[in-house]
């Protein structure tokens, strides 16, 4: 049996490093972009909720009269497209305000802060939030995240076998 000559060692060698070291980048590179994504949106829902809860103390805080009219809330809080998915109740639990995007269903109640749910088929990111004796849970939808993680990542497999290929070939010009 013939032993492996150096030319082909070299050549496995250097393809075995660079492949390594460009997957474990691409990995990283998809999961910075997505917790990335996931943080600005963390941020828009935190946006979204102080709006509301400065209009709301603005026009006399919860014990104001009316604030609870759909009409009345509708009108403070941001148009989005996507929509949030928006729940609002009194710290008792009593429901005050339900988008209609959401329907029928209703948000799971979280503890305070940011959390997964689902919303029918959808996977959404919620936000929790209590503050003057009212609840808001604000969400968005994850597929535009998701979809662009996903893209992200079948673009480095696809580009992955072509700079092996690349390391391949310079792999065996030197080693001649």
């Amino acid at each position: 049996m013939k032993s492996v000559t150096l030319r082909i060692r070299i050549t496995v060698w250097s393809a075995l490093i660079v492949g390594s070291a460009l997957l474990l980048m691409s990995c990283s590179a998809a999961l910075f972009v997505y917790f990335r994504a996931i943080r600005e949106l963390d941020e828009r829902l935190n946006s979204v909720t102080e709006k509301f809860l400065f209009e709301l103390e603005r026009h006399g805080g919860e014990s104001a009269k009316g604030w609870e009219r759909h009409s009345e809330i509708k009108e403070w809080l941001p148009i989005a497209n996507p929509p949030f998915f928006i729940e609002i109740a009194r710290a008792n639990g009593r429901l005050v305000y339900r988008s209609k995007n959401l329907e029928h269903n209703a948000l799971p109640v979280l503890a305070p802060g940011f959390g997964y749910a689902r919303v029918g088929h959808k996977r959404i990111r919620l936000g929790t939030f209590k503050q003057q004796g009212v609840i808001v849970r604000v969400g968005a939808d994850l597929d535009r995240i998701t979809e662009m993680a996903r893209d992200l990542t079948g673009l480095f497999v696809t580009i992955l076998p072509l700079l092996l290929g690349f390391v391949v070939l310079c792999g065996r010009w030197i080693a001649d």
